[in-house]
């Protein structure tokens, strides 16, 4: 029953839609026309409600399911009670009105049947990537646990300090639903937003209803983000928000009225609260907004304008950097974590080592001789620059340099559409004097993106998730550059490669496989161990799914909380580090526990914590510990627990006495 719920946050979205749906006549009569930028806008305010919603019953820890529920239908009433009609000069005609080319047609059908696919697999996996069980899903169900979002002890810090954006979404639909089948959906809804986004502007930057078409399917087919588009991470959702912003700044140069100015500030705040590489995406178009408006005649209208979306973009973020600064003394991370992902140095030599570090994450072939003697071409590269190609003032941790193929979500290239962008770079500044001013600016925006995000961030093998918001801004600018040929044939050429291109990436994902890997690819496409000898998806069952990037601890988990189930055991603490997994501990619980499980983090070590006001340590009656140590003994406040059962990284420990039922574990 619990899942009839998701009707009051569905219902709100509909209400959006229909407020900014407007009324056309034909001769057929009187019906409701929704252009995209409805749909847009729609989504935009959606996830702005949304916002508001976590933070304002995070406040009276309210974050339960009747006062999530309760709130999206006041929302509901209010928007249908007072409906913002949208004007006509806002109105852009709709992509799909007739679709006489066979192209079209072609190119329709493709983005309509990998988004189809792609939501199945959403819907059917479950959420199973690595930062998914450390703590993207866990920091929700300790939300959910609390009926807030403060902050908590945690031993996983990244539960607490990362941007909580596309969380805030998997929230509520975990509360609704009451689990996480639907999950994987925020991703997924983000895609079909990015390709929306991406048709109006391509429509913006000239290109007819094919180009737009084209820019559409180059998102529907980009690998990293068919792999996203089912998962529980959270680079699509950013990319969205971004390309929102992207959208959304164009309209208020065009037009500066309040507005687009309040759609450029939630749009940009909503793209930062989710993923902090935000900054750097959007720095460049931020430069441009305010360098065209000082050169306008009219800007102090303009500039007004700007300080709203700017206080917009500072609300939104204000109640995470708040909660991070009473924790930390620092609004975005704890000291350990500040440097981490940024560049410790800088130079040009470096900046061309970082430069060639990231686009060589998109040159990766199924040919690993190629692989190999490309990556020797690099190496040789670095020596001639007298530079260590694993500096760790610009490389991420200890990770070495390497060059492959990849099919998973973390590290996956997209080397046909990176080539695509090339080529299109070349035609718009080299080879086609008469493109329209717009696109130079727009691709000139990008490449200067994607220059800041060389200089900033530390290179790592997964930098090329951290680049799909720039794959997708870019494809409305291929689109316009390779349809000023008019050429059918290239078209159907560009149409036919992705596409192509993108199926095994479709059928073979490496944690969510569709079909069982042939003996001939295993050389090309890799997969978890839980779906080798021609498992699938629909083979392997759900619960042992979440273990696919981690199948070592799936029976360890298992039988830990089986002991706890027999036990019943309902209040559980842990004792870990930062790479624990921790959410199969609670979708484990829901499984062989009676009654709800609650999960507390024990003997966290002071550090930062010393001066929050936390509530007190709760009484727990067993205690998972997953340190390093193994120690026999753990005293947590005035308690002390001793080890009585151990299963591969795992100690199960209870209060001392030893109850009965303890000894005997112990025994056997």
């Amino acid at each position: 029953m619990h899942i009839l719920l998701l009707f009051c946050p569905l219902s709100s979205f509909c209400a959006l839609l229909l407020s900014g749906s407007y009324e056309h006549t034909d001769q057929k009569g009187l019906f409701l026309h929704f252009d995209r930028l409805t749909v847009i806008d729609a989504m935009v305010l959606w996830a702005s409600f949304m916002w508001l919603i976590t933070e304002g019953l995070s406040l009276i820890n309210g974050l339960t399911r009747v006062g999530v529920a309760l709130a999206w239908l006041l929302i509901t009433i209010v928007v249908f009670l007072f409906p913002a009609q949208r004007q006509k000069l806002y109105l852009l005609p709709t992509l799909f009105k007739s679709l006489k080319s066979r192209c079209c047609r072609w190119s329709t059908l493709v983005m309509v049947i990998i988004p189809l696919v792609l939501l199945l697999i959403a819907l059917w996996a479950p959420p199973n990537n690595w930062d998914a069980m450390n703590y993207h899903m866990a920091r929700v169900e300790h939300w959910i646990q609390n009926a807030n979002v403060k902050h908590y002890p945690c031993h996983i810090a990244k539960q607490l300090f990362l941007n909580p954006g596309a969380e805030y979404c998997m929230c509520h639909l975990q509360i609704l639903s009451g689990g996480d089948r639907f999950a994987n959906m925020v991703q997924w809804s983000s895609l079909i937003g990015c390709m929306i986004i991406v048709s109006l502007l391509a429509q913006f930057l000239g290109c007819n209803r094919s180009g737009q078409l084209l820019g559409t399917v180059f998102v529907t087919t980009l690998p990293m983000a068919i792999l996203q588009a089912s998962s529980a991470q959270n680079d699509l959702v950013a990319a969205f928000f971004l390309a929102a912003f992207f959208l959304y700044a164009f309209h208020f140069l065009d037009s500066p009225v309040p507005r687009n100015a309040i759609l450029l500030g939630l749009s940009l705040g909503l793209a930062i609260l989710t993923k902090a590489t935000a900054y750097t995406y959007a720095l460049p178009l931020l430069a441009f907004i305010a360098l065209t408006v000082l050169l306008r005649t009219h800007r102090k209208n303009s500039f007004k304008l700007l300080t709203m979306a700017a206080c917009l973009v500072v609300i939104i973020n204000f109640g995470h950097y708040t909660r991070n600064y009473l924790l930390y003394n620092h609004p975005l991370a704890p000291t350990q974590y500040r440097g981490l992902n940024i560049n410790q140095s800088m130079s040009p030599t470096i900046f061309c080592s970082n430069l060639i570090r990231n686009v060589s994450l998109h040159l990766g072939t199924p040919n690993h001789e190629w692989n190999d003697r490309l990556a020797n071409m690099i190496l040789q590269c670095h020596e001639r620059l007298d530079l260590d190609i694993t500096d760790p003032r610009t490389t991420y941790g200890t990770v070495l340099f390497s060059l492959f193929f990849s099919n998973h979500e973390d590290t996956a290239g997209n080397p046909l559409h990176f080539a695509l962008i090339v080529v299109s770079l070349l035609i718009v500044f080299l080879g086609y004097t008469s493109q329209k001013r717009s696109i130079c600016i727009f691709f000139g925006i990008l490449v200067l993106s994607f220059v800041l995000f060389c200089t900033v961030i530390k290179w790592n093998p997964w930098n090329s998730r951290y680049q799909l918001p720039l794959f997708i801004l870019a494809a409305p600018a291929v689109a316009a550059a390779l349809t000023r040929f008019d050429q059918t044939w290239l078209y159907r050429s560009v149409l036919g490669l992705m596409l192509c291109c993108a199926l095994p990436w479709i059928i073979w994902n490496h944690a969510r496989p569709l079909y069982p890997l042939p003996e001939i690819m295993r050389s090309t496409f890799s997969l978890s161990s839980l779906f080798q000898d021609r498992a699938t998806i629909f083979t392997v069952p759900r619960r042992d799914q979440y273990f696919v990037s981690f199948p070592e601890i799936r029976q360890p988990c298992i039988q830990t909380m089986q002991l706890l189930g027999r036990y019943r055991c309902n209040s559980i603490g842990l004792i870990g580090h930062e790479g624990v997994w921790e959410y199969p501990f609670w979708v484990l619980a829901r499984e062989f526990s009676p009654g709800r499980t609650s999960f507390s983090h024990l003997n966290v070590p002071e550090g930062p914590y010393s001066g929050y006001n936390f509530k007190a340590v709760p009484q727990v009656c067993a205690l998972i510990q997953m340190t390093a140590e193994r120690l026999e003994l753990q005293s947590v406040e005035e308690q002390i627990f001793r080890k009585i059962w151990s299963t591969g990284p795992f100690d199960l420990m209870t209060p001392l006495p030893i109850t009965s039922s303890s000894s005997t574990a112990q025994s056997k």
